[in-house]
């Protein structure tokens, strides 16, 4: 897979791609985070907006002037909001990683990759204790 591709989690309006990363479980699938899709946006059109709405792309006109009034009286996230949207990614993190602390794997690694994918989860779930969760979140680096 190439890209996901972002969107609005109000709106459904196009926000960027980014790589997703391949589940440690199942080689060859790829995890696609909340508000994200593989299917690829239309191109861009002069005075449309592209919006992911029940399953598929589509344009919107757009109206300059309404879109500077929406986006001025849009409401943000509430803390309890982002936190949620952080603690979930968090789990989904913690889950697909869960295959390093079995037994059998564990064993088989070295001591320091070991330690690197304990040192790793203890982070994830620390995150809440990071100064300005959830506005601002240090997210750990995965092991290699």
């Amino acid at each position: 897979m190439k890209n996901i591709y972002h969107y609005h989690p109000r709106t459904g309006e196009y926000a960027g791609a980014s790589v997703p990363d391949e589940s440690p479980l199942e080689p060859g699938v790829y995890l696609i985070p909340d508000f994200a899709t593989s299917v690829k946006p239309p191109k861009l059109a002069e005075g449309k907006r592209r919006v992911f709405q029940n399953g598929k792309w589509r344009y919107e006109e757009m109206d300059v002037s309404v879109a500077v009034e929406e986006s001025a009286t849009e409401p943000e996230l509430t803390v309890e909001q982002l936190a949620a949207v952080a603690k979930r990614r968090r789990n989904q993190l913690l889950y697909y990683s869960d295959f390093t602390q079995l037994a059998d794997v564990a064993e088989s690694m070295l001591p320091e990759v070991r330690q690197a994918w304990r040192t790793y989860r203890q982070a994830l779930r620390d995150i809440t204790k990071q100064a300005g969760f959830p506005q601002e979140i240090r997210w750990p680096e995965k092991p290699l």
